[in-house]
Order: structure tokens, then C-alpha cells, then sequence
């Protein structure tokens, strides 16, 4: 950059307070230039704006004054500070006194080889965070800028190395309210709005008005260069040289249409609404980002946003959680957007429309527990995640295994060997680029594979947590199970105790119809006892699958060793390889910007220049047999592995949720027996009681010779009688008060033991409980409760 014109007799100039030398450029604009100066006292470093003599006499005293005015309104860290206005001593002109950026501007940024395809994802929310910021703070105070382009977004550093971006360059700015417009023209014509670029560049509509929503129009231009490393509107040749059919293309461009671009002379326009592939932002940011560029890139005046809409649009996507999340079945890392007031419902289905995997098959893993969140948990609760500690994603349905996605990837252009200054340095530049570009997908898809081991490796410890869980739910059941055979038993013994009680009793006194009822439960008995023992028999097979998950998963491992094999390897050391390419590269493309500056090079120059190119050539060469040999076919058949062994696991998968949806429903059962047994032993009960009271109503004097004599055979040949109940075979001339008091005594017996029935069945509920009560706290470590079997993994075959 050459020196002020104006200072070329003595580099040193200065102001009352500050000084600066003229060979110290900053920057260059179409009023002036920017050196770096100190203040005189202290030391302390500013940016001094200074008019070039031209343009400091064509522009009004008004002109000037305002730019101090409006400099002077502002005060935001996203905006250029102004600290002073003074006259230089020497030509009696006003010079400002600004901040110091002195990290450059956001378009020596893009002019990087390293971001010619656009600035990373978390770059690009600082950008727009703070220019958003610092245009609201504009707005609000009634100014238009104008001239919003990435060369008048300045870039500098906080104290802890933090990024932080400022607009400036107020020469084109104005107070303006609302509902005012404006005449006057300034702006850069790649950046302008069509009604300007009419105007300025046509040369037509002279009295055409504007308002300030011509902001809107350039912040949008701005933001497409920065995301993308290239202009949104692009006609043959370039805009300048170009210029009717850069305005066709800004002004004929359908609504919601983002970009435009001719590849050729007098050729149609490739319209797009979405962002290049060649863009490195997540596909979740793309999709709600172009939205807001769809709405501010709009040149119908009742279609483009307001300030306030705008604001509000950015304010919603920055306030927005993202959750990493890995896709197994493609191999994808994804970024979710999403309100964090959001709930688990709102989640999945935004998994769902990045994965196309259905909530109803996603099963997500975290830390290799599945990830489950209450319903109504909001999404800014959820766990942190990163692009290398995701969320991981799997599918029940092997039919969402997909080959692995690669990211678009540029190739670079072939190196010629004819010698050209201007066409080298060009060249050189978009050879580094693609180099930078290759280097973040080798870096890319060596971060899938170290995903995809990881997705193993939880996936194993989910199987086995899956194995801990089912070993808890059996020995639960079994508990269940032989509660229920314990309770079953005392009520059978009892009843042929009670019952055979009841049949001595009958042949001594007059038997009501009702003991004949009592007869009736024997069958029923029998057939919870026939129950019983198919429960205990499907229990037993139960019992042996889940003996044999244990020893298979838990006591044996798993094999997962060809993840450790197959892959790109620590070794190859691609990553590394890449960043000395990619940088070596930078260093030529540097050489080559300042051999095309000297226009002629010395003898040396030239061999160092020819040395260079095919050193250029070599390392593009070398790069892109790296990508294309050893990165890309290395994840490729990590991920063809991965499906394989994924797909075996399904069968793991598969039974295991059988066998545990077998336990789950017999647990049910024993449940539903216990209930069935307790009402069968309450109306048992009841009726037991009902036929004690009619026999004692019943109950009449007796003569010796109206008792029965020995007769055995009515007791049931299955029943043995207890020693306290009254003997069939005593001398019928007993007498009367001990043969009742004798039957008494055994009804007493009788309720007792229907007592003692109760007790057990009792305890052994209480038992179950405390049993069930460990279990599900066991489950809440677990990765999933028994009342929601897990989704079953979905492989290719």
C-alpha cells in the first residue's frame, strides 16, 4: 500500500496530542487513510483517520461534522470508539482519533486461504452476534451506516484472547429515523441495494428515495460473504464488469431466493435458495440462517424485513441450545438447533428431520447409558455436549443404515507450468484454499472414526447395563414366582385341613347347602396350581436365556476388535500431514502476492518463483492422494465394519428385549395370580365363616344313639386330619358337651389357619414391594426403566 500522498515529504505527523507516521497504514478508503499513532503522554496506541486533501476539499464542512457527530453518538463494544477530533498541525485539516483494531478486518479475514469457503460455525455466531449488536445499537439511535461490507467490520482481541468485531468507517452515515429517506449515495456496488445500485451505478432514477432498510440489504450481502467466503450475486466477469446484469440478478430474483450466479457470457442465472455446499456451517444452522437471509436479501420493499423482525430472528438463533448429536446409520455428525424452552417430544423430532431417523426408532446413548429425559424437562436442562462427546444416535430400522456421508470437498485447480505473476498468485490462493478445504475434512472424517469406535464401545456397555437390568428384573420375578407358590400352598393345605373338618362335622350335625359350596374351590385350587406350574416352567426358560446374555456379554466381552484395526490409524498421522501442506501452501500463496506486487522479478526471484510452483504442484498432488487413498477409503470401511458388527448386535438386541418383554408380562402374571388367590382366599373366607355361623344355629342336643358311627370313608383319600379335630371313630355314647366343644375347638382351628394364610400372603407382598423398590432404583441408574423397553438396534444385513 502506498504512502499518504500528502505526507511523502516527512513521515511523521501529528496533532496536539497524538502523533503517527505516514509509513504505518492501516487501512485505505475512498476518503482517506488510516494510520496506526500513539498518544503523546502516555503512549497508548489509536487508529488515526486522516482525509486525503482531495477528498477533504470536495466534501462540505456539514459532510465532515456529521461523521464526527455520529461518532460521537455511539457508544457500543461492538461499534469503533471515537475518542477525538483535532486539526493536524500541518495542513490545519480535522483528523479522527479511533480505537485501534489492530487485528485486522473481517475482509483480510475471508482473503485467507484458510477461510475462502466461508469462517467456521463458531466464528460465524460471533460475527453475527456482534454485528447484530452493534447495528441495533445504530438503530436505536436513528443512524444508517450505508457502507456495511466485511472491510468495515474491524476485528480485535479481548484480554483473554476472545474475538470481538466492531463496525466502523461512519463517512457514509446518517441520522435518520424511521419513517425518513434519504437521497444521497454511498455504499460499495457488490454490497448495495438494487434501488442504490440503480442510481449510482446505472446512473438512473435520479430522484429516487431510500430509506433504511438499505442496511438490511448490504448486512445480508455481508453475512452470505462471510458464511460462504463469496458473494451472493454474481453475474459473468464480475459486478463491475458486469453491471447490467448484476442488477437484473438483484432485481428479477425470485422471493426467498438467496443467490445468483451466471457461469458464463450471456448465460442463464442459476438461482439458489440454499447455501453453497462449499460451505462449511452444520446443515442444522444452514436451515434456520437462510431464512434470515431469505428475509433481508429481498428487494421488493413489502417483502423485506424490518430492523425489528431481523432482530428479533437473530436474537431467537443465538438463544438457541445446540445439541452434538452423532448419526450411527450415516455416520453423520449433526448440530440441533433448538429453543431452549423446548421439551423431549420437540427434540426427537428435530433429530428426526436432520436424520431422518423416526422418534419411534431413535434410540439415543450418552456416556453408554441410554439418554432419557422426562417429558416435560425443558431441552436447556439437557446434558452439554461437543462435536467429540455427542449424543450418539442409533436406529431400530436396518433399512436407515446408509452409506457413510463424505463432506463436499474441493479439488484443487492443476498447476501449469507457464509463468504468469498475475495468474500464479491467483492460482496459488484457491490451491491453498483447497488445501485448508481438504485438511478440514480429513480432520472431519477422522473425528467420525473416533465417533464410531466410541459408538461401539457405548453400545457394549448399553448391552451390558441392558444384561444387569435383566438379571435384576429375574431375580425379582423369582421372588415373585415363589412367593406365590409359598402362598399357594399354606391356602391348599389349609383348605383340606378345613374342608375335611367340615366333613366330620356334617355327618354329627344337619349340613347346610353351603358346605357343599366349600367343595366347589378344591377345582379352583387346582387350576392355580396347574397355572403355577407353567409359570414356574416358562420361568425356568427365562431363568436359563438370561444365564446365557450374562456369559455372553458380560462374562466373555463382546469382540469389537476390528475397530481398533481397521480405520485410519494414529501412524498415518493424516491430520498433521494435512496442516503442513495446507500451511505450506499459505507461505507460497504469500510469496506469489508479493512477487505479482514487484511486477518484474530479479533472476533469483524468478528460479525461487518457478522452485515454488512446483513445489506447489507436488504438495497439491501429495494432498489429494492422502484424501482420496488413505482418509476417505479408511472411514469407508470403518463404517462398513461398524454396520456389520452393528447388525450382529441387533440379534443381541433383538433377544434381549424379548426376553426382557417375557419377564416384564410373567411379572404381570405372577401379579394378576397373587390378586386372583388373595379374592379367592377372601370369599373362601367368608363363606367358611358363613357356614361356622349356620352350623352353630343348627347345632341341637344329640342322643347317644342318633351319633354316627365309624365310617372313614368320607374323608378325601388326599386329606389328612388334624389331631384336634373331633375322632369319627369315638364312643358314639360320648357325650354330647365334648363332642360339640371338640367341633368348636376345630372351627376355631380352621379360622386361625385362614389367619395364618392371610399373614403369609402379606408378608410375602411386603417382600415383593421392597424387592420392587430396589429394582427401580437400580433402574434409575440403569439406562432405562422397566416400563419402557428399549428400542431394538436397526443394522444392515
Amino acid at each position: 500500500m502506498n504512502p499518504h500522498p500528502a505526507h511523502n515529504s516527512s513521515p511523521i505527523r501529528s496533532t496536539l496530542n497524538y502523533v503517527w507516521s505516514t509509513t504505518e497504514i492501516l487501512g485505505q478508503g475512498a476518503t482517506g487513510f488510516v494510520f496506526k499513532g500513539r498518544e503523546k503522554k502516555t503512549g497508548q496506541e489509536y487508529a488515526i483517520k486522516v482525509f486525503n486533501s482531495l477528498n477533504y476539499m470536495a466534501r462540505s464542512l456539514e459532510a465532515r461534522r456529521r461523521e464526527f457527530e455520529v461518532l460521537r453518538k455511539v457508544d457500543h463494544k461492538n461499534v469503533v470508539r471515537l475518542f477525538s477530533v483535532e486539526e493536524e498541525l500541518t495542513t490545519k485539516h480535522d483528523v479522527i482519533i479511533m480505537e485501534l483494531c489492530p487485528n485486522g478486518s473481517l475482509y483480510s479475514m475471508l482473503d485467507d486461504p484458510e477461510n475462502l469457503y466461508g469462517l467456521p460455525e463458531s466464528e460465524f455466531h460471533r460475527v453475527l452476534s456482534h454485528i447484530t449488536a452493534g447495528m441495533k445499537h445504530l438503530h436505536d439511535k436513528g443512524i444508517v451506516h450505508r457502507d456495511l461490507k466485511p472491510g468495515n467490520i474491524m476485528r480485535s482481541l479481548d484480554d483473554d484472547g476472545t474475538a470481538v468485531y466492531k463496525l466502523t468507517d461512519f463517512g457514509a452515515a446518517r441520522e435518520l429515523g424511521d419513517d425518513e429517506q434519504f437521497m444521497s449515495l454511498y455504499g460499495t456496488e457488490e454490497y448495495l441495494h438494487p434501488d442504490i445500485y440503480e442510481r449510482a451505478v446505472l446512473r438512473k432514477h435520479a430522484g429516487k428515495m431510500f430509506s433504511a432498510t438499505v442496511d438490511l440489504w448490504s448486512l445480508g450481502v455481508t453475512l452470505y460473504h462471510v458464511a460462504t467466503g463469496m458473494l451472493p450475486f454474481r453475474p459473468y466477469g464480475g459486478a463491475r464488469r458486469n453491471k447490467d446484469v448484476m442488477y437484473r440478478i438483484t432485481t428479477e430474483k425470485p422471493s426467498g431466493v438467496i443467490s445468483g450466479v451466471q457461469h458464463s457470457e450471456r448465460g442463464s442465472i442459476e438461482w439458489s435458495r440454499e447455501l453453497p455446499k462449499t460451505c462449511r456451517l452444520s446443515h442444522g444452522f444452514k436451515k434456520i440462517f437462510t431464512v434470515v437471509l431469505s428475509g433481508i436479501l429481498e428487494c421488493n420493499p413489502h417483502k423485506i424485513w424490518t430492523f425489528d423482525r431481523y432482530f428479533a430472528e437473530v436474537e431467537d438463533i443465538l438463544s438457541k441450545k445446540v445439541i452434538n448429536v452423532f448419526s450411527v446409520p450415516n455416520a453423520m455428525l449433526h448440530k440441533v438447533y433448538i429453543s431452549p424452552e423446548k421439551t423431549l417430544v420437540s427434540f426427537q423430532e428435530a433429530v428426526a428431520e436432520l436424520t431422518e431417523v423416526r422418534s419411534s426408532k431413535q434410540l439415543l446413548l450418552l456416556d453408554g447409558e441410554q439418554f432419557e429425559m422426562e417429558q416435560f424437562v425443558p431441552v436447556k436442562s439437557y446434558p452439554h455436549t461437543t462435536p467429540e462427546h455427542p449424543l450418539i444416535l442409533f436406529s431400530s430400522d436396518i433399512n436407515d443404515f446408509q452409506a457413510i456421508t463424505i463432506p463436499h470437498t474441493c479439488k484443487p485447480p492443476k498447476v501449469k507450468p507457464s509463468l504468469s505473476l498475475d495468474n500464479d498468485s491467483s492460482l496459488a490462493k484457491v490451491c491453498s484454499s483447497t488445501l485448508f478445504d481438504i485438511r478440514k475434512s480429513v480432520s472431519y472424517l477422522l473425528l467420525v472414526q473416533i465417533l464410531i469406535r466410541l459408538s461401539v464401545k457405548w453400545f457394549v456397555c448399553y448391552l451390558k447395563s441392558r444384561v444387569v437390568k435383566l438379571k435384576l428384573l429375574r431375580s425379582n420375578l423369582q421372588c415373585k414366582v415363589d412367593c406365590l407358590r409359598t402362598a399357594l400352598e399354606i391356602f391348599e393345605e389349609h383348605y383340606q385341613r378345613e374342608t375335611s373338618l367340615l366333613t366330620v362335622i356334617t355327618n354329627l350335625v344337619t349340613s347346610p347347602p353351603e358346605v357343599n359350596e366349600l367343595k366347589l374351590y378344591f377345582t379352583q385350587i387346582t387350576e392355580k396350581a396347574k397355572i403355577l406350574r407353567q409359570i414356574r416352567t416358562e420361568f425356568d426358560q427365562l431363568n436359563e436365556s438370561t444365564n446365557q446374555f450374562d456369559k455372553l456379554i458380560i462374562q466373555e466381552e463382546i469382540p469389537s476388535s476390528i475397530f481398533v484395526d481397521e480405520g485410519s490409524q494414529t501412524n498415518d498421522r493424516l491430520e498433521e500431514r494435512m496442516k503442513v501442506a495446507s500451511e505450506k501452501s499459505r507461505e507460497i500463496s504469500r510469496l506469489f502476492k508479493t512477487h505479482k506486487k514487484i511486477r518484474r522479478l530479479s533472476h533469483s526471484d524468478d528460479q525461487l518463483h518457478k522452485f515454488e510452483k512446483q513445489r506447489l504442484a507436488e504438495v497439491c498432488e501429495a494432498s489429494v492422494t492422502l484424501f482420496t487413498d488413505k482418509s476417505v477409503p479408511g472411514c469407508k470401511r470403518l463404517h462398513k465394519e461398524s454396520i456389520n458388527w452393528f447388525s450382529n448386535m441387533n440379534e443381541y438386541q433383538k433377544k434381549l428385549w424379548n426376553c426382557e418383554t417375557r419377564i416384564m408380562r410373567l411379572s404381570d402374571r405372577c401379579q394378576e395370580q397373587e390378586e386372583s388367590i388373595r379374592t379367592l382366599q377372601r370369599v373362601y373366607r367368608d363363606k367358611l365363616s358363613l357356614v361356622e355361623s349356620i352350623l352353630k344355629e343348627n347345632a341341637k342336643p344329640l342322643s347317644a344313639a342318633s351319633l354316627p358311627g365309624p365310617n372313614l370313608n368320607v374323608v378325601q383319600p388326599s386329606i389328612a386330619v388334624p389331631s384336634s379335630w373331633p375322632n369319627s371313630i369315638d364312643n358314639p355314647r360320648s357325650s354330647r358337651q365334648r363332642q360339640l366343644k371338640q367341633l368348636r375347638q376345630g372351627l376355631i382351628e380352621a379360622k386361625n389357619s385362614l389367619n395364618e394364610v392371610r399373614c403369609e400372603v402379606q408378608t410375602g407382598s411386603e417382600i415383593l414391594k421392597k424387592l420392587s423398590s430396589l429394582t427401580a432404583n437400580r433402574n434409575c441408574a440403569s439406562p432405562e426403566t422397566p416400563s419402557r423397553p428399549c428400542v431394538p438396534m436397526r443394522t444392515n444385513d
